[in-house]
């Protein structure tokens, strides 16, 4: 009886595993559209092409949840939110927040927020409350674009239509670096393929493994009943 329950235990944790939370990571490009002061050596043409990424694991629990309608998370690393313009990387310090807004009832209904604070080809900008976001938003009666307030598995970026909040990106100066910054479109967002993580591998393999021992005993049981029986 044990090789059944060890084989019922490797089962079960193989779906526990691919049933658990799944780790999302996305990629945008976009393009400048305005811009202001230089910011950290950055300071991009009208036009100039922006590429980037973000990811998290859904399992991620809020922060904080003020009411059902909105919930901020907020990502650690190994997740990251990072950009790259005009060879110039610009990415989270330390984490990330993702807010979510479901039907707000107003100018904007659905939305999504995706910030952090900036470092600038690995360095931290002088000043403190710079940012690096991106805003997704739908306009009045898009209440169908984002469902409740869990981490999106997926973004429609033609969904998010608010006029006075384009959906777009922005690096933001504050402080020592006030009128500093550019803003961005996003033309494009897909969702990465995932890559399975080491242990979901590992315990593939050991699935494989037991999977064929137990078919070749079973292989040999029937090879032995079948001799058995031919020699009677």
């Amino acid at each position: 009886m044990i090789q059944p329950r060890l084989g019922t235990c490797l089962a079960l944790v193989l779906l526990a595993n691919s049933a658990a939370a799944e780790v999302l990571t996305f990629a945008f490009t976009g393009t400048v559209t305005d811009r202001r002061l230089p910011f950290a050596g950055l300071n991009p043409a009208i036009g100039a092409k922006v590429t980037g990424s973000f990811g998290y694991d859904t399992a991620t629990p809020p922060l904080f949840q003020s009411d059902p309608k909105s919930a901020t998370y907020r990502i650690d690393s190994p997740y990251s939110l990072r950009l790259e313009v005009n060879g110039i990387v610009v990415e989270n310090d330390g984490f990330f927040n993702v807010s979510i807004t479901d039907d707000l009832g107003g100018n904007v209904e659905d939305m999504v927020v995706i910030s952090g604070y900036p470092i600038v080809n690995g360095v931290r900008p002088p000043a403190t409350g710079d940012s690096i976001s991106l805003t997704l938003a739908s306009g009045p009666t898009r209440t169908d674009v984002i469902s409740g307030t869990a981490l999106p598995v997926s973004y429609d970026l033609s969904a998010f239509d608010a006029p006075q909040f384009r959906y777009g990106g922005v690096i933001d100066g504050v402080g020592g670096n006030a009128g500093a910054g550019f803003y961005f479109s996003i033309d494009q967002l897909t969702r990465v393929p995932a890559i399975p993580e080491p242990s979901t591998w590992t315990l593939g393999a050991l699935g494989g493994v037991w999977l064929a021992g137990r078919l070749r005993r079973t292989r040999a049981r029937r090879a032995g009943a079948t001799t058995s029986s031919t020699a009677r």
